[in-house]
């Protein structure tokens, strides 16, 4: 007897031992998939430019910039509505999945969603296809489907312009997304916008333009993720938005949201490493996404 279970005490081990190598290999594999940090700068399209930048100081920071000249035109902003119209409530989709379904060359993680949770990597909430409540103003091509905390800032869209919306201007605006802070106006970062305390570094997605309106940034920048890409404050994202020359700054859903999408060689590739339920390069399925369409991308199939 006491034989036996050895042998069985030394079995159970040993599974443990190469379910945990196996673990490891998996997450390793997940972590060669991150883009690497290295700066590139690429031109996507006609006054689009991408750019990859990565900084060792204060603490490892990926960061990713899509930089739209405004007065180039041929391009449009949209956000993504709900799947039925009447309904208020939007299905969770990646934002690489509403890229598809509405034929985006560009697009990003959008509005703050409830209900969410994320306890563990089979334990969290939205999946695909389930029911969501966009936080905040959302309006796509003309028709408002979310009201919830209207007192949340808020940008308004109509073909390449962008603005902060004011009262009144949400009903003019064809696009509208709101997010739970104005990191920037008017180039001046609130000193007390981390509160009494930093805010800890994280995960962020920021959409910002100059006061000009002649430019205007898609922000991503990774994190939670030690020694490659730990994230950015709040305070850190709006000293880092102002360097870049923007002057009004919206910040959208973070953390393990961030994603920014690009068509890149005719389909639809994550540029970032986004970080969901502690696994790394894997996309959250969100309430919407804001996003580009690029009149030259549509008529020659892309880049």
């Amino acid at each position: 007897m006491p034989r036996l279970s050895f042998q069985i005490l030394r079995n159970i081990l040993l599974w443990c031992a190469a379910v945990a190598l196996t673990l490891c290999a998996v997450y390793g594999g997940l972590c060669l998939r991150r883009p690497p940090q290295t700066d590139a700068t690429t031109t996507l399209y006609p006054g689009i430019t991408y750019h990859r930048r990565f900084y060792s100081i204060p603490r490892p920071i990926m960061a990713h910039i899509v930089e739209f000249d405004l007065t180039q035109g041929g391009f449009t902003w949209f956000v993504t509505p709900p799947v039925d119209p009447g309904e208020r409530m939007t299905s969770a989709r990646t934002a690489r999945e509403l890229a598809e379904q509405f034929h985006l060359q560009i697009a990003v993680n959008g509005s703050h969603f409830e209900p969410f949770r994320s306890e563990a990597p089979w334990d969290y909430y939205p999946h695909t296809g389930d029911p969501v409540d966009v936080m905040g103003y959302a309006v796509s091509d003309g028709r408002t489907y979310s009201d919830n905390r209207a007192e949340w800032p808020k940008f308004c869209f109509n073909a390449q312009q962008v603005f902060v919306c004011g009262v009144g201007q949400v009903l003019k605006a064809t696009q509208a997304i709101a997010g739970g802070r104005l990191l920037l106006r008017w180039g001046n970062v609130s000193p007390n916008m981390d509160g009494p305390l930093p805010s800890q570094p994280l995960p962020r997605t920021v959409v910002g333009y100059n006061a000009l309106r002649t430019r205007a940034w898609l922000v991503v920048v990774d994190g939670r993720q030690k020694g490659y890409s730990e994230g950015m404050s709040l305070f850190e994202m709006g000293e880092y938005m102002r360097d870049l020359g923007a002057d009004f700054v919206l910040n959208l859903d973070g953390g393990g949201s961030t994603t920014l999408v690009l068509e890149r060689g005719g389909r639809l590739r994550v540029m970032n490493a986004p970080y969901h339920t502690h696994v790394p390069m894997r996309e959250r399925p969100v309430a919407n996404a804001l996003g580009v369409r690029v009149a030259a991308a549509r008529q020659d199939g892309g880049e």
